[in-house]
């Protein structure tokens, strides 16, 4: 139990510096801009190609960034289950795909998020 706690919080952390935000802004951003230039009736079909494939190759780039963040995320998660599995000779502590796993993974980033919000100001 104690080395899943400590996977859950290694992965929060790791949640938390990664730029998801910014990566998912920007990629609505440009899927808003795509669709801007389809419905518009005033730029001429050869610019709607143009753009269009810049816009696709940018949303390419961001979902590519995006499935690297969440799977730099995923890896101390899955390692940490595999760990705790090994160390205990049981099947699976963590139970990673079961729903108290992930019970158990979102009340304790769900407690640490504000405890580090916290620790964070008073380092201030």
């Amino acid at each position: 139990m104690a080395i899943s706690i400590a996977v859950v919080l290694l992965a929060t952390e790791i949640a938390v510096r990664m730029p998801l935000r910014s990566i998912l802004t920007n990629n609505l951003q440009t899927a808003e801009k795509a669709v801007g230039v389809i419905g518009s009736r005033r730029i001429s079909e050869h610019w709607k190609e143009v753009v269009l494939l810049r816009y696709a190759r940018n949303l390419f780039v961001g979902t590519a960034r995006l499935a690297v963040v969440l799977l730099l995320i995923a890896v101390p998660v899955i390692a940490g289950d595999w760990l705790a599995s090994t160390l205990t000779e049981a099947p699976s502590t963590f139970r990673l795909f079961h729903w108290q796993g992930a019970l158990l993974a979102t009340l304790v980033a769900a407690i640490w998020l504000p405890i580090r919000g916290r620790l964070a100001k008073r380092e201030l």
